[in-house]
């Protein structure tokens, strides 16, 4: 082992919660390759939920906020379409239509 190898030892011992947190989120996010809407809904579900068990956002500021050039029409589709499959990790999304809000929990 070169001086260089046993330097690196200590530094890998010394990996920080905070580190470990954001390899589980870039794990999580390769997961996510079937669509860019999940991914950007994760994102997003991780920012405002925070230490929340769920976060209310209506329909049309997620739209804006997913960064979608889609019609709202058309990004209600496509959020009916993840919501069914429930493949945003660490959170169910619902859609209440009576008030067109969409609502992340924590599981």
């Amino acid at each position: 082992m070169g001086t260089d190898e046993t330097a690196a030892i200590p530094l890998l011992s010394r990996v920080k919660l905070h580190d470990c947190q954001r390899l589980k989120v870039k794990v999580i996010l390769r997961r996510l390759l079937n669509g860019g809407l999940e991914r950007r809904l994760y994102e997003l579900a991780r920012k405002h939920c925070g230490n929340q068990e769920q976060w209310i956002i209506s329909l049309e500021l997620l739209h804006k906020k997913a960064g979608s050039t889609a019609p709202v029409w058309k990004f209600r589709q496509v959020l009916a379409r993840v919501i069914r499959s429930n493949e945003v990790p660490d959170y169910r999304i619902d859609y209440q239509p009576e008030t067109n809000q969409v609502v992340f929990v924590r599981q």
